[in-house]
């Protein structure tokens, strides 16, 4: 099997996938094998192409007192103000590059020409039952910088094991100071959950200059919340 984590760089239009060889993930999503077979190959990737402009489209995302709902309200989330969503894109940014766009549950951020920076991402996986959030998050830090096709010597990885939302949870933070796409750097914080058979990811990731919204976006994901 193979595991799923992403670092996405809406700047230049790009995503780093990463494959993780796994026992941890369900058959439910096997049809990962096939088309992460890309990621062991980046050379076979297609360079991405800048995108001057783009349009935003209506997702199924409702607002209600400032806070965000998926359209099954499943979970919600408080956007910083000024920031917006736009979930189609986000899935064929992401999700159609892996054949399973709707494990795409989120998308939006800080809106640039091109897409996000910084960016959300929310993304659900099935996992076995009794599955433990620490080999989860195992199997998806391992191999994290391993899909950066930028990666510098300067890349880093921090982990923690805290609680979130009354459950065991693991949070990271990626950094790459002398990432080449970024003046100062490029950072991407998650936080990793198992609830209910379900792999949730959190993602927050933007260029080190904009820390400011890089911390807001950190504060995004921790309004974060199931309904």
């Amino acid at each position: 099997m193979l595991g799923l984590y992403c670092l996405v760089n809406t700047r230049l239009y790009q995503t780093y996938w990463i494959g993780l060889p796994s026992q941890v993930f369900s058959e439910d999503v096997q049809n990962f094998v096939d088309s992460f077979k890309l990621l062991n190959a980046p050379e076979a990737l297609p360079t991405p192409t800048p995108t001057p402009t783009r349009t935003v489209r209506a997702t199924p995302i409702e607002s209600s007192s400032g806070r965000m709902f998926d359209a099954a309200r499943t979970f919600s989330i408080v956007l910083p103000e000024g920031w917006t969503h736009d979930l189609e894109f986000g899935r064929s940014l992401i999700g159609d590059q892996i054949g399973l766009p709707n494990l795409v549950k989120f998308f939006g951020g800080r809106q640039i020409a091109t897409g996000f920076d910084p960016n959300i991402l929310i993304i659900s996986l099935p996992v076995p039952s009794g599955s433990d959030i620490e080999a989860v998050a195992d199997e998806v830090i391992s191999g994290f910088s391993e899909g950066a096709s930028t990666a510098t010597s300067d890349s880093n990885i921090e982990r923690f094991s805290v609680s979130f939302l009354g459950l065991d949870a693991v949070k990271f933070v990626y950094s790459d100071v002398s990432d080449p796409n970024f003046p100062d750097g490029f950072e991407s914080t998650g936080i990793i959950i198992v609830r209910n058979n379900v792999m949730w990811e959190l993602q927050c990731s933007g260029g080190l200059e904009l820390r400011d919204e890089l911390d807001r976006c950190i504060e995004a994901l921790e309004s974060f919340r199931f309904e």
